[in-house]
């Protein structure tokens, strides 16, 4: 965590001995900020190294992230069960909506390549196809 930055370095595929990649979040908002800085205050005074931990310190694993969406989405909506792949998929897609660089989704995602965050993470809706379709063929606007 680095509260001058707005940066959280996040950990990913490997095991708890090897990292093999990481990821940077940031994070602007004021109200976001002042949650971590409690919370990193209240992760002080527990063992490990891992910052966002259970509560004997130990690293969460991905099935308790995935219990703490599933408990948490119940907030946003009944219907709907959110979890962190899903939010993810959101996130990219919304950037490249907003016409984000390809390659700086690709390093937000963590991915090695383009062709992953393509494939697996951004997907569009009949109506974004549409607006792409008449927004870049030269016949698209015309009836």
């Amino acid at each position: 965590m680095d509260f001058n930055q707005k940066t959280i370095l996040i950990p990913g595929k490997g095991n708890q001995r090897v990292v093999i990649k990481e990821r940077k979040a940031f994070f602007s908002h004021p109200f976001l900020e002042e949650i971590l800085m409690r919370y990193h205050r209240m992760r002080e005074k527990l063992a490990g190294d891992s910052f966002f931990c259970n509560c004997y310190g130990d690293e969460l694993s991905a099935t308790a992230i995935t219990k703490i969406f599933i408990r948490y989405s119940a907030f946003i909506s009944k219907d709907v069960k959110y979890n962190a792949t899903i939010i993810r998929k959101s996130f990219s897609s919304h950037l490249v909506r907003k016409k984000v660089n390809i390659e700086a989704i690709r390093d937000l995602l963590g991915h090695e390549n383009c062709e992953t965050t393509l494939r697996y993470y951004v997907h569009f809706s009949t109506e974004d196809l549409g607006k792409i379709w008449k927004e870049s063929n030269p016949y698209g606007g015309r009836n």
